[in-house]
């Protein structure tokens, strides 16, 4: 399996859980292929409405460049949104 179809199964998973939770979830396609900040889940249940960038990694952690960081909170921010 490719990594682009680990991640894509990881993301998906993830919106599942999340629907189960109560949240209402929407995929952003083609996340990371724009030149803007682009998460790759949007999640809210009303009250809080998260931007999430999935990552399916091998082992238990997963470390996210600065960059990577700053892009997620500048879409949150700009959207409303929690990172």
């Amino acid at each position: 399996m490719s990594k682009k179809s680990k991640g894509t199964r990881a993301e998906r998973e993830l919106f599942h859980q999340l629907w189960e939770e109560g949240f209402g979830v929407v995929r952003a396609a083609g996340s990371g292929s724009t030149s803007r900040p682009s998460p790759d889940l949007l999640a809210s249940n009303g009250k809080k409405t998260f931007a999430i960038e999935c990552k399916s990694v091998k082992g238990e952690k997963k470390y996210f460049s600065a960059e990577e960081l700053e892009q997620l909170h500048i879409f949150a921010n700009t959207f409303g949104a929690e990172a």
